[in-house]
């Protein structure tokens, strides 16, 4: 009994012996890489120190010649500079320099179109004249009749076209301003034109937007002269076929 239990105690006392030694072996075994860092960084300190001082006297130098420097250019030969600022590598160029002049382009304005003149409070005296109350105005590209010009019925009976023509105009006109651009390209406006003095201006007219002149060959009272616009010729067909104004077979 008595060697049993001096047995058993060797054996637990054996047994706490290894499991003692295990326990130191292991955390040895654990802490051995953080150690191992700890002497790597150890090492590095000395460096890492004088690369901060390197930082710091860098910075230092760029205070310094930014206050010598404000623009933050250097000047060199002959007036010409090169940026050297902080962030930015600028090399010294190196030889003699020499400054490219850069081209001037200049664009041509384009060309304007002359502006129309506007006459108030004018005067139809035809379908296709206009007193401006400075000069007459003859309207373009049509060939309209005059206030006393009369024509006939496909029956033989006459009937007063030319002022059914000239009241037509008046209702379009009423009185609203009139925009008129003189053809003759020599005059800067209609009432400039050299023919003001002699006879009426040749000119295009406009109310609100509506052109004068193809409106009357539109609505019949007028017919297309010679140097009308090809869609003239389309209009006036479309008002003979219509029976409209001038080619009403009833004169009305």
């Amino acid at each position: 009994m008595i060697r049993s239990l001096i047995a058993s105690i060797f054996f637990l006392g054996a047994l706490g012996l290894f499991g003692l030694f295990g326990f130191i072996g292991w955390r040895a075994l654990t802490e051995m890489p953080a150690r191992n860092e700890i002497a790597t960084a150890s090492a590095d300190a000395p460096a890492v120190a004088e690369r901060a001082r390197q930082r710091a006297r860098e910075r230092e130098a760029a205070i310094e010649a930014a206050r010598a420097d404000p623009a933050g250019t250097t000047e060199r030969q002959d007036g010409v500079r090169y940026l050297n600022k902080s962030g930015i590598i600028s090399l010294p160029p190196e030889g003699p320099l020499t400054r490219t002049e850069s081209p001037v382009v200049v664009e041509a304005e384009p060309e304007r179109a002359p502006d129309p003149t506007r006459y108030r409070l004018v005067i139809i005296e035809s379908a296709g004249l206009i007193n401006a109350r400075t000069h007459m105005i003859e309207l373009a590209h049509v060939d309209a009749p005059a206030a006393d010009d009369k024509c006939t019925t496909a029956d033989g009976r006459e009937w007063p076209c030319g002022m059914r023509a000239r009241t037509a105009l008046r209702r379009l006109v009423q009185r609203r301003a009139v925009d008129c651009l003189d053809l003759d390209a020599g005059a800067e406006t209609a009432a400039d034109a050299p023919a003001a003095a002699d006879g009426p201006s040749i000119a295009n007219c406009t109310v609100a937007g509506v052109d004068l002149s193809r409106w009357l060959v539109e609505q019949g009272w007028a017919r297309p002269a010679a140097d009308a616009p090809d869609a003239f010729a389309s209009l006036a067909d479309e008002a003979r076929s219509a029976g409209r104004g001038l080619y009403d077979p009833q004169g009305r």
